[in-house]
């Protein structure tokens, strides 16, 4: 119970400082008159026998902090007074401190965003069905300096051969580059931007993922080069863009000179597979036709 009592009143101290404070003054003023009064009688001077009581005392100061650590939360009452001299300080120097926060925030900012991209690089999977058994397929070669590099980008037909041969072993699919697209939804209406991604018909069913509203990618999608003019957007694009209006499914727009349907919404959660950006249009790979 000691303890307690000792720490209830040190709380009760804190709470009390500035009547601790003035009893703690007029105790001194007290002590060193009673001492400047014996040296007076002693026979030394006013201002030599206060001078001499001075002495006796210590630096006054810190006889005053060693009682308030006493009587007081030491921590807190510091972290105040350092709250205050900093304060002081700002207001004294405003364009150094200015150039200080502004450093602060964008050091913070800076943090922040590295360590967002490492938590969607090592440290999250992806929100999809299994992620343990997606792997990722690229090519191996030797450039023309003789020094090896790899390549993970092929042709639609390579993918088709590689599925073929698989296909009692493992579903492929195709997960395109995201990239920055005009979109237009009415003649009326101003262009607008959106990350466009080219996904194969397999790729949501393969993923385990269900719409959110409307239906996600089929094969039959994209069974043939500038067959399928549809897309699934994302839940965020869904958010933003159309407030999460199920008449959404089924608006049409114009991108990259064809006019394509929306045709679902991709689940919460789902932003595309590339890590720090955000996917808002997943479109079948066969659109994905060069002139």
């Amino acid at each position: 119970m000691r303890p307690l009592r000792r720490w209830f009143s040190r709380v009760s101290g804190f709470l009390s400082a500035h009547r601790q404070e003035q009893r703690m003054r007029r105790e001194f003023e007290a002590h060193l008159e009673e001492s400047t009064e014996d040296y007076i009688l002693s026979g030394l001077s006013p201002e030599e026998a206060r001078r001499q009581a001075r002495i006796d005392f210590g630096p006054i100061e810190s006889v005053k902090e060693s009682y308030r650590d006493q009587f007081g939360l030491p921590a807190i009452s510091a972290i105040g007074s350092d709250i205050v001299f900093g304060w002081r300080q700002l207001k004294k120097h405003p364009l150094a401190s200015t150039a200080a926060i502004l450093s602060l925030a964008l050091a913070a900012g800076a943090t922040t965003t590295s360590f967002r991209l490492v938590d969607a690089l090592f440290l999250r999977n992806l929100p999809v069905s299994e992620p343990n058994r997606l792997f990722y397929l690229e090519t191996t070669f030797v450039d023309r300096e003789g020094r090896p590099d790899t390549m993970d980008d092929f042709d639609y037909p390579t993918f088709l051969r590689y599925r073929e041969t698989l296909k009692n072993q493992a579903d492929l699919m195709v997960v395109g580059m995201t990239s920055r697209q005009d979109l237009q939804f009415g003649a009326d209406q101003d262009a607008e931007k959106a990350w466009r991604q080219f996904v194969s018909g397999n790729f949501f069913t393969i993923m385990g993922l269900q719409p959110a509203a409307g239906r996600l990618l089929m094969p039959d999608d994209d069974r043939a080069p500038g067959a399928g003019p549809v897309v699934v957007i994302s839940y965020d694009y869904w958010t933003r863009r159309f407030s999460r209006d199920p008449k959404a499914v089924g608006n049409t727009f114009r991108m990259a000179g064809g006019q394509y349907e929306i045709i679902g919404v991709a689940p919460e959660g789902f932003t595309g597979t590339e890590p720090g950006e955000v996917t808002d249009l997943f479109v079948p790979a066969t659109m994905n036709v060069q002139p």
